[in-house]
């Protein structure tokens, strides 16, 4: 009976010792200072990841990174070209949602890294793991870390702003120059009165139209002449150039006066100090003119956004009108008027 016993003791003992004999295996270092920026939280949006993280261990030749998106619902890598990786990292993937770089030449050094991908579609609303992990040539893994990403429901922002809009007209004094000729008399906000005017002499009254509005697409100014600029007896002074209403500004000339042509004996015309083109007003070279032609709108004005009456292009322009006749331009009260309307896009 005591050498059965004996057996049995050194049985038991040597099972032991074979049990604690196994030798536990050290897990990876992890990785620090590890982030994963999107450029959108916005939920089933394509979003670019932007992920950082310091490295304490150097990647021999052969070494590589991965990035992996842990979650199904994320889209997949559609193409290496959306991933840029540090260095000289070859750029590939593992599965289609993670993310490889190879440094198959002279590994990579320790330090802050940093690899993009682009182009990943986000999952619905909810907090997600990215897990980055670095591997010797031997595919050991060297350190890792799972980062947190937030996808968030996007909010709804509202508000209202009311529409504005202000036209102001006023007169415009003698001397003051518009588009290079000075004005030869004063206007009134209502009236551009010439008074006597003789043979061979140039006239020109101005007015300032100032335009004030939040509307985003900017504004039109038109002006339209309602009538012929002519007497109760039916005589007329024509428009510029010799009744021709001439739309592409032309340098001032006196009219004509040719006996037959009756067009030719005086004509009115007029220009702005615009001086661009956003919103298809045309512009005047200085000391040019143009032609209205009765019952037609002509831009004279305009911007492509915004406006206000204290900035000239910009909501604020003077217009200039000139007449001139020669000898046989016919005796008589002549009248015309004028009407601007302006029209904002909203």
């Amino acid at each position: 009976m005591k050498k059965v016993r004996k057996a049995l003791t050194l049985v038991v003992v040597f099972s032991l010792v074979l049990t604690y004999a196994v030798i536990p295996v050290a897990n990876a270092a992890s990785l620090s200072n590890v982030s994963d920026t999107l450029s959108t939280s916005a939920p089933s949006t394509l979003a670019n990841h932007t992920v950082d993280f310091d490295t304490a261990v150097v990647l021999d030749t052969n070494g590589y990174i991965e990035v992996e998106l842990q979650s199904a619902s994320f889209g997949i890598i559609g193409d290496t070209a959306d991933i840029t990786c540090q260095g000289n990292g070859t750029e590939g993937t593992s599965t289609p949602r993670t993310a490889s770089c190879l440094y198959d030449t002279d590994g990579l050094a320790t330090g802050t890294q940093q690899i993009v991908i682009n182009n990943i579609t986000n999952p619905t609303a909810g907090i997600y793991d990215v897990e980055i992990r670095t591997y010797d040539s031997g595919d050991t893994l060297l350190e890792s870390s799972i980062v947190k990403v937030a996808v968030i429901d996007t909010v709804t922002v509202t508000a209202h702003v009311d529409s504005t809009l202000t036209f102001a007209l006023s007169g415009v004094n003698n001397g003051v120059t518009i588009n290079g000729d000075a004005t030869t008399g004063t206007s009134t906000a209502t009236t551009t009165a010439f008074g006597d005017i003789l043979p061979g002499t140039q006239y020109i009254l101005g007015q300032q139209l100032g335009v004030t509005t939040n509307a985003s697409d900017g504004f039109q100014v038109t002006v339209t002449q309602n009538s012929d600029f002519d007497t109760a007896a039916g005589a007329i002074i024509d428009s510029f150039v010799d009744g021709s209403a001439t739309t592409t500004p032309t340098d001032w000339i006196a009219p004509s006066g040719d006996l037959d042509t009756p067009t030719t004996w005086g004509h009115l015309g007029f220009a702005s100090d615009e001086n661009d083109s956003l919103n298809g007003e045309t512009t005047f070279a200085d000391g040019f003119y143009a032609g209205l032609t009765v019952g037609t709108p002509f831009v004279i004005m305009g911007h492509n956004g915004p406006s206000s009456n204290t900035e000239a292009d910009k909501g604020l322009t003077n217009v200039a009108y000139s007449v001139q006749i020669n000898a046989l331009q016919e005796a008589g009260d002549y009248e015309t008027t004028l009407t601007y309307v302006v029209t904002p896009t909203y």
